[in-house]
């Protein structure tokens, strides 16, 4: 498990900072956002997803993964259902949905980060006296 979590968290650390590299370099940016919103997001959606599905005993931080899930969702409903009731707004939820995706990346990140240095913690507390 130890590392699959470290392949995750360096595939995302990588991808983050692959996206951030063209941002900042890239004239036309178009490469970059499709890194940052399409690839990023839906990596760390399918690995909470797995996460979420696949190995719900090894969530070291399942406060943080739990609220994390339930805010993504709420944003989903949020956008989907004020999109579908009140058409006039569906570009107001459509903007507050990608200016949250940022938040969401990094926060995951951290999220994966803690785990696996809770990880890496546990695996010394026998050398501790």
């Amino acid at each position: 498990m130890k590392f699959l979590k470290l392949a995750d968290l360096l595939t995302q650390v990588s991808l983050f900072l692959a996206s951030l590299v063209l941002f900042c370099f890239d004239n036309e940016r178009k490469v970059a956002v499709t890194i940052f919103y399409g690839i990023l997001a839906a990596w760390q959606l399918l690995s909470f997803l797995i996460h979420l599905f696949f190995s719900g005993k090894s969530w070291y931080h399942k406060k943080y993964r739990s609220l994390y899930g339930e805010t993504g969702l709420a944003l989903l409903v949020l956008l989907l259902g004020g999109a579908s009731l009140f058409p006039f707004a569906a570009f107001y939820f459509t903007l507050l949905f990608f200016a949250a995706i940022p938040v969401y990346v990094s926060w995951y990140l951290v999220i994966a980060t803690r785990e696996l240095l809770t990880i890496r913690r546990k695996e010394l507390i026998h050398l501790k006296n």
